[in-house]
């Protein structure tokens, strides 16, 4: 296969590029670990709830999608639509396109759809994956409304050689194969990812007529290529490369009757990072170019690219005080017959915040600002505001309010017939509140974590029917609003471990303002928007 051949160049260039780094640095003494993270979310993303999930169910679902480990770990509504078929979120209530999927802090939402599919993304590409709930469009920009999902990969220097190899064998000529390679020195890293899976899917659907499923067979293969170089105590960089192929047959009850898409992409991406002790410096760049293909006797080519450059400082104000200011500039274009002509897009933003700790004992707060312009037009000014807190020992208490926005997608602006360039960005604003309780003492060690949310969001963009066809327009009014529940348990006996997780998440989200005057949807829940949701975890 193709990819396998990038595969094995790839590895055989690692190896030559290691025993080049090696030979450089023969003569320079070991350097203590560097891990490169998400600046923002560690620091400035005070009174948002965040789920970090656990390395070990990562691993455990290795051969999965994060669209399996996210059903399974977290309380997401995941929208599944088949074996090895699109998988999308839902997140307190709001919809796909509404949740940021951020990849080592690079937005992977498309600008023709606006949203991921999360059925594309291999776990066995990641070792971080965090979910912050609620918005945050002041830290991360658009498409952050019901919530932010971070991807990262983090590297450990000085860790030798270490291959992975892993395949599983299912029904319906279900396979997964996965090769993990990795070479760890002092100075340098390469590691090298390469994953196919392959399902024919042609399962029964009626017992009774002995009929199954035809053309629903998914054939996925991807590499990622990722090499660190450490320059010295305070400074590294790296490089990431992640290339993918991605072909699915659209399911149908006629054998005859074959349609397909075939998705292809690549994704590059750098980052440079200096620390200090007083100042810090992060500057990043990325390159996605991404096509679809869906062929039924026809075929409708879609195709866009986008450039991402990023640059933030993080300064040491005083012992207890930080401050972080950014640059974001991201310009997309894509083509399609029905934009007409190609469509391009540019977007800078100025963003910044401000930490202060225990501005009063065991109090910390801050303030985040963002002003993002498109084209030539300001989105409205985006704040928002944290607060955590220990009332008393194991009882602590979160607090954050945030304005929120979402950007009309391409097809939403240009597409032929019905697109409406007159579009304005969905906006509103959405409120957290969350207490934890916790013991530390004992054999078993109790966590309970409850969360009040509510969100409005206005200019809610959505596709109605015309005269002669339809078209988008700013008319809905959507109010979001729950709570969610989460206890876990841990236990540790000698040298077993014991763990318990239960989720409930009640969510309420609803359309406030009619759209027609036979409008059925008003005050009704929003489809594909469950009400209760709850799972649990024994281990």
């Amino acid at each position: 296969m193709y990819l396998l051949k990038v595969f094995a160049f790839f590895l055989c260039s690692s190896i030559f590029l290691t025993a080049y780094a090696q030979l450089e640095s023969d003569s320079i003494s070991a350097m203590p670990q560097v891990t490169v993270e998400s600046n923002r979310l560690n620091n400035f993303a005070l009174g948002s709830k965040i789920q970090r999930i656990d390395s070990l169910a990562i691993q455990n679902l290795s051969s999965n999608n994060l669209g399996d480990l996210l059903s399974q770990h977290t309380s997401l509504f995941v929208k599944a639509y088949g074996a090895g078929q699109m998988s999308t979120i839902s997140s307190r209530g709001t919809g796909a396109s509404q949740t940021a999927i951020l990849w080592n802090g690079f937005n992977l939402q498309g600008p023709t759809l606006g949203q991921s599919d999360f059925s594309t993304i291999p776990v066995n590409f990641l070792d971080k994956v965090n979910v912050q709930y609620g918005g945050s469009s002041a830290l991360f920009g658009s498409g952050a409304v019901g919530g932010v999902i971070h991807l990262n990969n983090d590297p450990s220097f000085d860790k030798g050689h270490s291959l992975h190899l892993s395949g599983i064998a299912g029904s319906y000529k279900n396979i997964y194969t996965g090769i993990n390679y990795q070479i760890s020195k002092r100075r340098f890293i390469s590691n090298v990812r390469y994953f196919n899976t392959y399902g024919k899917n042609d399962f029964k659907i009626s017992k009774l007529y002995e009929r199954k499923q035809y053309n629903a067979e998914v054939d996925q293969e991807g590499v990622l290529v990722e090499n660190y170089y450490k320059i010295n105590d305070n400074q590294t960089i790296n490089l990431r490369v992640w290339l993918q192929d991605i072909l699915r047959e659209v399911p149908s009850e006629n054998e005859k009757q074959i349609a397909q898409t075939q998705n292809k992409f690549l994704r590059i991406s750098s980052e440079w990072k200096k620390s200090g002790p007083k100042v810090s410096y992060f500057v990043r760049s990325a390159y996605f170019n991404e096509q679809l293909n869906y062929k039924d006797g026809l075929s409708y080519l879609t195709k866009f690219q986008t450039s991402i450059t990023e640059t933030e400082s993080k300064v040491k104000v005083r012992e207890n005080q930080s401050l972080n200011v950014g640059l974001n500039n991201t310009y997309n274009e894509a083509t399609n017959k029905n934009y007409v002509i190609p469509r391009q897009q540019n977007r800078t933003a100025l963003f910044g915040s401000y930490l202060v700790r225990n501005f009063i004992p065991n109090w910390n707060g801050s303030l985040n600002i963002r002003q993002e312009i498109v084209g030539k037009r300001p989105v409205p000014f985006i704040p928002s505001f944290g607060v955590t807190g220990i009332i008393i020992n194991g009882l602590s208490i979160r607090a954050n309010v945030s304005r929120n926005y979402r950007l009309p997608t391409f097809n939403d602006l240009y597409w032929q017939p019905g697109g409406n360039v007159d579009l304005k960005p969905e906006l509103g604003w959405s409120q957290d509140l969350g207490i934890s309780a916790r013991t530390t003492a004992g054999i078993f060690k109790p966590e309970l974590n409850v969360t009040f949310f509510n969100s409005n969001i206005n200019n809610y963009i959505i596709w109605l029917p015309g005269a002669d066809w339809w078209t988008p327009m700013n008319v809905q009014s959507v109010w979001s609003r729950g709570i969610e529940n989460t206890f876990n348990v841990r236990a540790d006996i000698d040298k077993l471990r014991i763990d318990l997780s239960l989720n409930y998440t009640y969510t309420l989200s609803t359309n406030q303002k009619s759209t027609s005057s036979n409008d059925g949807s008003l005050k009704k829940q929003l489809i594909y928007v469950p009400i209760y949701t709850g799972h649990g975890q024994f281990a």
